[in-house]
């Protein structure tokens, strides 16, 4: 019976820093990668190949981190980006008009603006 392998988790923060240090280094394999993670995150394990080309390939959804989603073990996915883009200009629009928010409110225009952009 094999022993299976270690997992080398990299939290969002940490997959944005191989996006950024590939991004500066593009001529370095992705095994040199997994060992500069390993050294730098000080994981036991260094990331598999296939790990740091599928954080390379997807490394638009890292590019925008929010300061708090840095330690996060997944990036949030957005799923309907016209809804967001909508709730965005609607929470300046209220801020501007110095309305007070509250998350029912809030939710309450997102349920709002789903409905009408037909979204379940």
């Amino acid at each position: 019976m094999t022993m299976a392998k270690p997992q080398a988790r990299l939290t969002a923060g940490q997959k944005a820093c191989v996006c950024n240090y590939h991004k500066k280094n593009p001529r370095i394999k992705f095994e040199q990668v997994g060992q500069w993670a390993k050294k730098k995150f000080k994981l036991q394990e260094a990331p598999d190949r296939s790990t740091i080309g599928r954080i390379i390939k997807q490394s638009s959804r890292y590019e925008s981190l929010q300061p708090h989603e840095t330690g996060l073990l997944k990036a949030p996915v957005i799923a309907f980006k016209p809804l967001e883009e909508a709730m965005a200009t609607w929470i300046l629009q209220m801020e501007h008009r110095k309305i007070c928010l509250s998350d029912a409110l809030i939710q309450k225009q997102a349920l709002r603006l789903a409905k009408m952009m037909d979204i379940p």
